[in-house]
């Protein structure tokens, strides 16, 4: 077994090395603050010398395993936050449409604009009810693209579920397809919607915090079984409270006024 710890510990420098120079990519980048970068990259460094000087020789393999874990997941991860960082593209266009809107209501040209944002956000049903009412002020020989793209959508086969009215975010109540603010409370309940799905801090900190809490738990707990009762709970206790305190900061919800 000293021989398998000593090998992962050797080893553990090459998952280690490619984490590294991904948080500092993410630091350059900034899709991390300065304070999550530097403790992530402290992180994997603590998780390379418990490889190495292991409390058991046991640990040495499992923090092994643990960061080919992480190497093995960060492609999908990362591709999971482009889609996201994606989205949030799309729903800062379609504020933008929406304040163009603001100044005048019945501008059939921003009214278009975010009905095509709705239908790249998730929104087919909705966006095209939107389209279909704004083309009515469009004629075909000035805004042909639009007509066709239109036509282009009409010819899919889309889910009846999403014609179905949606319920306000304000206030709860249902608006049919083809409405862009809520007829009840008059706020863009379609926005707000999008809106409510996201989160303060960038996405890199809410990986990290749980990369970080999860692979505490796994490594803090097991630690726990060789130290006397009272210190074993006042770790878990302790653990889990960081854990919870990481993943809170992270993933709170955005208040808006």
């Amino acid at each position: 077994m000293e021989i398998v710890a000593f090998l992962s510990g050797c080893m553990i420098w090459i998952p280690i090395t490619i984490m590294v120079v991904s948080l500092v990519h993410w630091l350059i980048a900034g899709e991390v603050d300065l304070i999550s970068g530097l403790s992530g990259i402290w992180f994997c460094i603590w998780l390379g010398f418990i490889a190495l000087r292991p409390p058991d020789p046991v640990y040495s393999p499992l923090v092994l395993i643990v960061a080919i874990a992480t190497c093995v997941a960060y492609p999908f991860v990362r591709q999971g936050m482009i889609q996201r960082e994606h989205r949030k593209i799309e729903i800062t266009e379609l504020e933008r449409a929406y304040d163009s809107l603001a100044q005048r209501r019945d501008n059939p040209i921003a009214i278009f604009r975010i009905a095509c944002q709705l239908y790249t956000l998730g929104f087919p049903g909705h966006a095209l009810k939107i389209a279909e009412s704004a083309l009515t002020r469009m004629p075909v020989a000035t805004f042909r693209n639009e007509h066709m793209k239109v036509k282009n959508w009409q010819s899919m086969r889309i889910d009846p579920v999403q014609f179905q009215a949606l319920p306000c975010p304000d206030c709860g109540t249902a608006n049919d397809p083809g409405l862009i603010f809520c007829h009840q409370c008059q706020k863009p309940y379609l926005l707000n919607r999008l809106r409510g799905g996201f989160f303060r801090g960038t996405n890199g900190k809410k990986v990290l915090a749980g990369w970080g809490a999860l692979v505490t738990l796994c490594l803090i707990l097991p630690l726990t079984s060789s130290l006397p009762p009272a210190a074993a709970i006042a770790a878990i206790v302790i653990s889990f409270g960081l854990a919870a305190a990481a993943l809170i900061a992270a993933f709170r919800p955005l208040v808006t006024t």
